[in-house]
């Protein structure tokens, strides 16, 4: 699950980033979709560990309720611009930031997260 997690917030990075380009309406809602579940493994995760989760996990809910799809917040386009680094920023820094101790590891391999 680590490297799904690892996986995913780099593909997400991507996708946040390339969204600063002039797409189509629909590229913005895959975004949304991708966004909210990268995001969601990553509530799970932390939420399995609290001494690395308590912190990302309000960083993580915000962010969800944010970008979900189903109750879309509509903010004008340079606002989600900006929107869109700073999520970009932020996941960049949980790749170097949301560790797991050796301990936490084992645990997740026992529970086969």
């Amino acid at each position: 699950m680590k490297i799904f997690f690892f996986i995913l917030r780099i593909i997400t990075i991507v996708v946040l980033l390339y969204a600063l380009e002039r797409n189509p309406y629909s590229y913005y809602a895959l975004l949304k979709v991708i966004t909210c579940l990268t995001l969601a493994v990553g509530l799970y995760i932390s939420s399995k560990h609290s001494e690395i989760g308590s912190m990302w996990s309000w960083i993580f809910i915000g962010i969800i309720i944010l970008f979900n799809p189903i109750f879309p917040a509509h903010l004008d386009k340079s606002t989600w611009q900006i929107l869109d680094v700073v999520v970009a920023l932020i996941l960049f820094a949980s790749l170097f930031l949301f560790k797991f101790s050796k301990q936490q590891l084992i645990e997740l391999k026992n529970k086969n997260i």
